[in-house]
Order: structure tokens, then C-alpha cells, then sequence
């Protein structure tokens, strides 16, 4: 065996289908943004409802984060993979509870 969990397998497959999007939005670069004030969630460009904008507003004025909008028809399955990852290790650091997150 040698090793190699699946996670690291499909990050490293993923970083070789978009490396620009994987080098600015890996799980590492979520640690480093954070630590030097960076506090940036992804979010889907979509259309959003109401009460979205109030979670997203609570948000921003509990714990002073940024978003970043992809582009919906644009977006790949890449993209969204390696934004959840980064947002997963964005919340964490944060300490945002599961009930506030944004999936």
C-alpha cells in the first residue's frame, strides 16, 4: 500500500486539470489567507434568493468575510470541487458552525 489517500489522488488530478484555479484556491492557500487576514468564501454566481442574502449578510458582518462569485455556466465540476474544499478549511478556521455555512 502505498499510501495515498483518494483526497490527495483527486486534488492532484484536479490541480493538473486547472492549475491557475488549484494554485489560487487549494486548501493551503486557504491557511495562508487566513493568516494573513484573508478571509474569502466561494460562492456560485447564481441567481440567490432572499434569504440567502440575509445568510450571506450575517455572514460578512459576523465573522468579516469576502466573497467570491464564480461564474454559474462557466463554472466546472473542477471548480466547484476545489472551492468546496477551500471553503471547507475557510469555515474551520473561521469557526463558523455548520448550521451558518453556505453549500
Amino acid at each position: 500500500m502505498l499510501g495515498i489517500s483518494d483526497a490527495k489522488l483527486l486534488a492532484k488530478f484536479e490541480s493538473d486539470l486547472d492549475p491557475t484555479f488549484y494554485k489560487r484556491y487549494n486548501e493551503q492557500q486557504a491557511l495562508k489567507d487566513f493568516e494573513v487576514g484573508k478571509r474569502i468564501i466561494i460562492i456560485g454566481g447564481d441567481f440567490v434568493s432572499e434569504a440567502e442574502l440575509t445568510k450571506r449578510r450575517a455572514l460578512v458582518e459576523k465573522y468579516d468575510v469576502e466573497f467570491v462569485g464564480l461564474l454559474g455556466c462557466e463554472t466546472s465540476q473542477v471548480e466547484i470541487r476545489i472551492s468546496c474544499r477551500y471553503n471547507a478549511v475557510m469555515y474551520q478556521l473561521l469557526g463558523i458552525e455548520e448550521k451558518e455555512m453556505l453549500w
